[in-house]
């Protein structure tokens, strides 16, 4: 009886409307919401195979570290992830980790991807696998220019490889 009264109240056209005019809602919704996740995925991805974190005032290196990026290559079943941010006034922060050996030292060396090259920061070992930057490290301007060179780069030692078992170019 409750259907017959909202058939001759509203009629069927009317129904008709409000249910159309529902789903093209959820419909738009659900799209925009696709979109939205589509454009924040290729910001990421985007983001990852540069390098960078798509901000403008700073560089943000994700590099994975290995035994054949050494000078010279050693075999090694090591490897390593760091995150670097450095800020266009120099600061630096981040941390590296390893995995598959016992490190016994981290650094950032100032260097090309084919020679070894000194010491510019030392590592905090912050757990057994984890070394970070020091806090308030800041590069000269030297080796900022380096740095957007791609003349910087992670190395992480061992007492099998005191020289470095895994290493990482830093590629802004």
């Amino acid at each position: 009886m409750k259907m017959g009264i909202i058939n001759q109240r509203f009629g069927l056209p009317w129904i008709t409307a409000c249910v159309a005019a529902s789903l093209f809602a959820v419909s738009s919704g659900s799209i925009a919401q696709d979109a939205g996740k589509r454009d924040a995925t290729e910001k990421s991805e985007s983001a990852e195979r540069s390098g960078k974190s798509g901000k403008s005032d700073d560089d943000t290196v994700t590099a994975r570290l290995s035994g054949d990026k050494e000078v010279p290559p050693v075999q090694t079943n090591g490897s390593g992830q760091s995150t670097i941010k450095v800020d266009e006034n120099g600061s630096v922060s981040g941390k590296v980790t390893v995995d598959n050996f016992t490190p016994t030292a981290a650094h950032i060396h100032q260097g090309p991807p084919d020679k070894a090259g000194p010491v510019i920061i030392p590592l905090n070992k912050t757990s057994k696998n984890t070394f970070s930057v020091p806090a308030k490290t800041k590069l000269t301007d030297d080796q900022f220019a380096a740095f957007k060179d791609g003349n910087l780069y992670i190395n992480v030692h061992s007492k099998k490889y005191p020289g470095g078992e895994v290493r990482a170019q830093m590629k802004p």
